[in-house]
């Protein structure tokens, strides 16, 4: 039986680790169906990062990427569907919204109640709240997941902030 709390740690250790290796802005987005674990049950391996844009520094200019949606729309941070610059903040909102949907194998937003697309950037883009956090995660993830979505990307923590976090002591 695979240990659910393993996943989640080794997921978000692994992932807040590249973020601090990488001088770029990853924009991936890794939903439960990216992810690959062996018969064993032991092992995890992230089969797709998406899509990743080169920064030469630690932001975008609104419009760099005009025209182009690069990732899964429910794991876009809000600055980026409103057209706004955008920095590696935005990745930490997206590992917000992996935290919610390996808690309750749904995505954030409820975004497959959604119509359509345009019904979902809308709903993000003009959001004055962060997607629902699951009450079921433990103490810890939760406070993870909460800092993860703040609303303004200047309060959302560094992946190398993250990573001082008690949940992941034990790496």
């Amino acid at each position: 039986m695979l240990d659910f709390s393993l996943v989640v740690k080794y997921l978000l250790s692994s992932t807040l680790r590249l973020l601090t290796l990488f001088n770029e802005l990853c924009s991936f987005l890794c939903p439960g169906a990216n992810l690959l674990i062996d018969s064993t049950g032991q092992r995890l391996r992230i089969a797709d990062f998406g899509a990743a844009a080169r920064l030469a520094s630690k932001g975008t200019g609104a419009g760099e990427f005009q025209g182009q949606l690069l990732g899964t729309i429910a794991f876009m941070a809000p600055e980026v569907l409103r057209g706004l610059q955008y920095g590696r903040s935005c990745d930490i909102w997206s590992l917000g919204c992996v935290i919610i949907e390996m808690s309750c194998a749904k995505p954030p937003w409820n975004a497959e109640k959604h119509s359509n697309h345009l019904a979902l950037i809308f709903t993000i883009a003009s959001t004055t709240t962060s997607p629902t956090v699951p009450i079921s995660l433990s103490p810890g993830l939760r406070d993870v997941a909460l800092r993860c979505l703040q609303l303004k990307p200047d309060e959302r923590p560094t992946a190398h902030e993250l990573l001082k976090h008690s949940v992941f002591r034990v790496w």
